[in-house]
Order: C-alpha cells, then structure tokens, then sequence
C-alpha cells in the first residue's frame, strides 16, 4: 500500500515511474541491512563460543541470504569442537 501511494505521488505528470524505483531502491536497502543485522547476530553467536549457539547456526546456513550463510559457516567454525 505505501509502495502505491509513494508511486503515485511521485509520478505526478511525469513519464519515468520514479514511485516504483524509489520503493525498489527502499526495499533493497532495507533487505540489505536486515541480511546484516543477522550476519552480525551470526557472528556474534559464534564469538560467545556456547554449545547452544549450534542449532540456530545450523538453520542460518540454509538462509536464502548469501551474506548471512558465510556468516553462520563462520561463527561455527569459531565454537569449541567437542572431544
């Protein structure tokens, strides 16, 4: 819905769809530092070093998000192997 009414608004008499771009450029933006925020949530699991950060990593690893999965793969190669 905000989309739209950022489109239209923008749009007024105006040939190029500046609505649509400003809302893809937002979005993008948005997307980018959410990924960020969990890569560095990822990688703050793995410098706590606790057992219990395992599982949730585990899940990261199958993340849609390239950044995020490199992140997990990296806090889990920081935690203590069990022996």
């Amino acid at each position: 819905m905000a989309r739209f009414a950022l489109n239209v608004w923008l749009q007024r008499d105006i040939a190029f769809p500046w609505g649509t771009l400003s809302a893809n450029l937002f979005g993008c933006l948005v997307m980018g530092a959410i990924a960020q925020l969990v890569a560095s949530a990822a990688r703050s699991l793995g410098s706590i070093g606790s057992p219990d950060s395992v599982e949730p990593l585990m899940k990261l690893t199958k993340d849609s998000r390239a950044t995020v999965r490199v992140a997990a793969v990296e806090a889990l190669s920081e935690l203590p192997l069990k022996g």
